[in-house]
């Protein structure tokens, strides 16, 4: 009797960068248990991709343009909770790795970590653990910084102002009041210990670009 080899798992592509998603594309090409069923650019694309394509892995970007993946993992938890999650980033691990995997992500990958870590987190590991090596230079961080102690919304704040978004742009991103944005603002320098406006933009432009990729 013949054994019947097992359909290739449907991979989904979100990233904001099209050079990003055709090098994703172009390494599993290799991989006959891998086939993209499609891609995405942003948020609101990728959730009508998963609610259309039910696809079984999506790999995403944390960052795309001025949305959050944080914010999108848990929504694609929702839509599809059998979906595999696998976040592909340049974000720092330190600040970033543990607030993934609370949001609902199966595994955390560097950019830095290698084709192989980035082929068996798409593949899953039998027993569910992540697959993230963490090479030395995605342990890299920005020094002054300890970021770590914002919360999720502070975080978001913080890299928005980094892009230079004005607080009214970062309400309408998030989703929330401009006084809100300016409450968060607050909270930002209080935690990070900065002393003025001019401050938080300096430190929030250099964090960001150093999280870029």
């Amino acid at each position: 009797m013949n054994s019947v080899d097992p359909s290739p798992a449907r991979i989904l592509l979100v990233d904001d960068h099209p050079l990003v998603r055709a090098g994703i594309a172009a390494l599993l090409e290799a991989c006959p248990d891998l086939t993209i069923c499609g891609e995405a650019n942003d948020a609101i694309s990728a959730k009508k991709a998963v609610t259309h394509l039910k696809p079984d892995v999506a790999v995403l970007d944390l960052m795309l343009g001025d949305q959050d993946g944080l914010t999108l993992i848990r929504e694609l938890r929702q839509l599809r909770p059998s979906l595999r999650i696998v976040v592909l980033t340049m974000m720092e691990p330190q600040t970033y790795r543990s607030r993934a995997f609370a949001a609902g992500a199966d595994d955390f990958v560097h950019k830095t970590d290698g084709i192989e870590t980035t082929i068996a987190a798409l593949r899953g590991r039998q027993d569910g653990s992540n697959v993230s090596t963490l090479s030395a230079a995605s342990l890299i961080q920005t020094p002054g910084f300890d970021v770590e102690k914002l919360s999720d919304r502070e975080l978001q704040v913080f890299r928005l102002i980094g892009l230079g978004r004005t607080t009214k742009e970062i309400s309408v991103a998030l989703g929330i009041s401009p006084k809100t944005v300016d409450a968060h603002k607050e909270h930002i320098k209080l935690r990070l210990g900065i002393t003025n406006a001019a401050q938080l933009i300096a430190q929030a432009a250099q964090w960001t670009a150093s999280n870029r990729g």
